[in-house]
């Protein structure tokens, strides 16, 4: 029983992250509307500039490109917002970000 428990909070961990997909996505863009210093920031960063590492056919591989942009749907900006705020669409520009966060 201690195994499962663990196990069994991992595994919706990652259906959950699992979930979402690219349309969910609104870009580095829609989050610069509101959050212009930060953007300012993330603009210096290896994120950033993730995507810039990679080949032609990196860029297809989703191997490559799940750790080297948020969305291949976004144009591969690199490693945006949302990979770590999650998928935009479920909060903007709803009430979750009028916080000026």
């Amino acid at each position: 029983m201690r195994c499962t428990l663990p196990s069994l909070f991992a595994l919706t961990l990652l259906s959950a992250a699992g979930a979402a997909v690219a349309s969910d996505y609104i870009g580095v863009r829609q989050c610069k509307s509101c959050h212009e210093q930060a953007y300012k920031q993330w603009k210096q960063t290896p994120h950033a500039r993730a995507a810039e590492r990679l080949g032609p056919a990196e860029r297809r591989d989703p191997r490559c490109t799940a750790c080297h942009s948020t969305a291949v749907d976004d144009g591969l900006e690199g490693v945006q917002c949302e990979a770590c705020h999650g998928p935009g669409r479920y909060y903007w520009p709803d009430a979750v970000m009028r916080d000026g966060h």
